[in-house]
């Protein structure tokens, strides 16, 4: 990942991935997710900073309707 859009990219792949529905004893299930991503050195050096942002950007997207993918900052 070089740039903030390969993290988006690369995020958005993994929530499109978790909502392709499952099968389990019959049933379909569908997982959603809400990632929260954070960059280094952008968003901070360490990793306690950076995990910070991250979870922060996470909540964020759980805020904006859930299943959303959210950059620190944005």
């Amino acid at each position: 990942i070089e740039k903030r859009e390969d993290a988006m990219r690369v995020a958005e792949k993994i929530r499109h991935a978790l909502c392709q529905p499952l099968n389990l004893d019959g049933n379909s299930v569908c997982i959603s997710s809400s990632v929260g991503i954070a960059i280094y050195p952008e968003h901070g050096k360490s990793e306690d900073a950076l995990i910070n942002h991250a979870d922060n950007a996470m909540y964020a997207a759980k805020e904006a309707g859930r299943n959303v993918v959210r950059m620190h900052g944005e």
